[in-house]
């Protein structure tokens, strides 16, 4: 019998962890958990906006296989920043109905969207070509070449 107080005891504990999940959350909690989510949004449509006048640029002088590339690339952006934006306001609304666990789990998601879609835009920043280097030549600057005369002369 010994084992009363002790059962008495467990059961308490997990009841209050069962009805944690459902407390109302922190002020702190809420408020930060929305300046988070507002900002991994806006970072993302910035992506997607970059990813998208990367494919216009191609389309105006780039090759077929680079605008397919950016093509893929922006519709992945695209898509993880729109499920990102959905996952967003029912993670908000878990919050307001006082799901704690349901709200931070959908917060983890938007997070891992956030990684798929720069995973998406790294794809397609690998679809361009590497950037040309740029010679700046200050005023007063003085290029000499000099050709070693000992190189074999192609016929």
């Amino acid at each position: 019998m010994r084992l009363l107080p002790f059962l008495s005891v467990a059961t308490l504990v997990v009841l209050g962890a069962l009805g944690s999940a459902h407390a109302e959350p922190q002020p702190s909690e809420l408020s930060a958990a929305r300046a988070e989510i507002d900002a991994t949004l806006a970072q993302m449509k910035s992506v997607s906006r970059r990813v998208r006048d990367s494919l216009r640029d191609a389309r105006k002088r780039g090759s077929a296989r680079e605008v397919t590339c950016l093509d893929e690339a922006l519709s992945r952006a695209d898509v993880a920043f729109r499920s990102a934006r959905s996952t967003a306001d029912d993670s908000l609304a878990a919050y307001a109905r006082g799901d704690l666990d349901d709200a931070r789990a959908l917060r983890r998601r938007v997070a891992e969207l956030r990684e798929h879609q720069r995973i998406a835009a790294k794809d397609g920043a690998a679809c361009l070509p590497p950037p040309k280097p740029k010679i700046v030549a200050t005023p007063g600057t003085t290029v000499r070449v000099v050709i070693d005369p000992n190189i074999a002369r192609i016929p």
